[in-house]
């Protein structure tokens, strides 16, 4: 099985599981639950490839043991990041209402503990939920305050959430011509995404994502302009008044960095041992109030899941195929 997982055969894995008991039999938790998190990893990549919803439900169901394991181990930033990859994973499986509770149930976690990365992944799953179910300014309200949230995160050189945010935001935005807040929002993510390509020395996918952004936006601003599909679910843009309010016609310099080749926007992940406990990671495992403590250096408005209100401020809200989709964790582990 190492061996398989050492040189990413997720079929190799999977002929494991028939022996899944006995390879937990009387180990550690934390070898338990490097080992479930390989089969997970494995069902994830046979999903990817074949779009199986066997797969996608055996995925939810190895996850489960996991938050129940990092839940006694303390371990409540992955056991949190654990609730809202099977919510991803019953999104696949076309099982939205219970995707709904994991994603509220990892931000309840989120919440309690202080992990603004929980938070970022929990509202980037309900807020695209909303959105693709019309409930559009719920949707837009939870995305924003996923967007905030990701400048919080607790690995600073972790810039994935942030671009994911990003993107989400700005594809959610466009069909409401709101000029005002997409445009700095274009700005910002060409920023980041010229920024990720330059730290791994090669075009990125979210840099492409970005530039095409970038071409919305300009469309917006010339209403002669050809409309042009939106980058990811390839539907027409909407139309109507393509104007901006202000009159302006924007202007955007869109050069294409001397990068040599495009790559998909997922993290290239590699075979490693059992991740080190939260507090290892130079986290604190409970951080209760960390989330308000920071609230007014980021707009970011802290979430009463027993109400379902939020504080005042400008965000209130009313109540692929490989590596890392969709900000699931695809990575694999050794036994």
């Amino acid at each position: 099985m190492a061996a398989a997982v050492e040189s990413n055969e997720w079929r190799g894995v999977l002929k494991w599981e028939v022996r899944l008991e006995q390879l937990l039999e009387g180990r550690s938790d934390a070898a338990r639950d490097a080992t479930l998190y390989n089969f997970k990893w494995a069902h994830a990549a046979a999903w990817a490839a074949a779009g199986s919803t066997d797969h996608a439900l055996a995925a939810v169901r190895l996850q489960d043991r996991r938050i129940e394991i990092l839940g006694n181990m303390e371990r409540f930033r992955d056991q949190g990041e654990a609730m809202c990859d099977a919510g991803l994973h019953l999104v696949d499986a076309g099982k939205r209402q219970e995707a709904a509770a994991y994603f509220q149930r990892g931000r309840d976690v989120g919440a309690a503990h202080g992990f603004f990365s929980v938070e970022c992944k929990a509202c980037l799953g309900l807020g695209r939920m909303a959105n693709e179910e019309g409930r559009h300014e719920e949707g837009l309200g939870l995305l924003r305050n996923a967007l905030a949230a990701s400048s919080l995160r607790e690995n600073e050189d972790d810039t994935f959430m942030e671009l994911k945010a990003l993107s989400s935001l700005v594809e959610a935005l466009f069909p409401t011509h709101g000029i005002d807040e997409v445009e700095p929002l274009v700005l910002r993510f060409r920023e980041a995404a010229r920024a990720e390509s330059q730290k791994i020395g090669r075009v990125c996918y979210w840099e492409l994502e970005s530039l095409y952004a970038s071409a919305r936006l300009l469309e917006v601003g010339n209403p002669s302009t050809p409309r042009l599909p939106s980058f990811r679910q390839g539907t027409p843009s909407v139309r109507g008044s393509s104007t901006p309010k202000s009159g302006r016609v924007l202007s955007l310099k869109l050069p294409l960095p001397p990068g040599t080749r495009a790559t998909s926007g997922g993290r290239e992940g590699g075979a490693r041992s059992a991740r080190p406990d939260a507090r290892e990671r130079g986290f604190s495992a409970s951080r209760p109030g960390a989330l308000s403590k920071f609230a007014a250096a980021s707009n970011f408005l802290p979430h009463d899941s027993r109400s379902g209100a939020w504080g005042g401020g400008a965000h209130q809200v009313r109540g692929s195929r490989t590596g890392q989709r969709d900000g699931r964790d695809c990575r694999k582990q050794q036994t």
